[in-house]
């Protein structure tokens, strides 16, 4: 005799397994009775829970910290007012007459970009590009803090490498 069937057996469970040893008639009659009775049962649930969602208890919500930033350039400080030092601001501030204005500036995205003089606002470094890029772009503005490193592209001297700030020996 087959075991009856519980109501929330997915459907593929509901089809009996071909056994080796047929079933009498009356047994065959009453499983298919029952995974009908079982089947109907599974639907009139599933018709409830959609006519009746389950109810979640609401998400915790931070307080509110007062107005949102809004995002804008910040306009250069004014004579007299010092802006929060990065070491990249200081390096171009304090570049040394010795040294051309010109190199190669590499972002923290790894983009190479060739510049021949640079002017500073705020927390922005506009460079003049040597050429036009693929878009016609002759000018780049980036945050001091997008800037990962700074090649030289003209050979250079120790003393003009010391005005600059730098320590130690070259080799000769």
């Amino acid at each position: 005799m087959n075991a009856p069937t519980p109501l929330n057996a997915p459907p593929t469970l509901l089809a009996a397994a071909p056994s080796s040893h047929p079933a009498p008639p009356s047994s065959r009659a009453s499983a298919s009775t029952n995974a009908a009775a079982a089947a109907i049962a599974r639907s009139e649930a599933l018709a409830a829970s959609r006519q009746s969602p389950a109810k979640l208890a609401p998400l915790p919500t931070a307080p509110a910290a007062g107005p949102k930033p809004t995002a804008s350039v910040p306009a250069a400080p004014a004579p007299g007012e010092a802006l929060a030092e990065h070491p990249w601001r200081t390096f171009f501030s304090e570049w040394p007459s010795q040294i051309p204005k010109r190199g190669i500036l590499i972002t923290k995205l790894n983009e190479a970009s060739p510049f021949k003089a640079f002017m500073m606002r705020g927390d922005f470094l506009l460079l003049e590009r040597v050429s036009p890029d693929s878009l016609g772009g002759r000018f780049i503005v980036i945050p001091f803090e997008e800037i990962s490193t700074v090649k030289f592209t003209d050979p250079l001297k120790q003393p003009a490498l010391e005005a600059a700030g730098f320590a130690g020996q070259l080799s000769q």
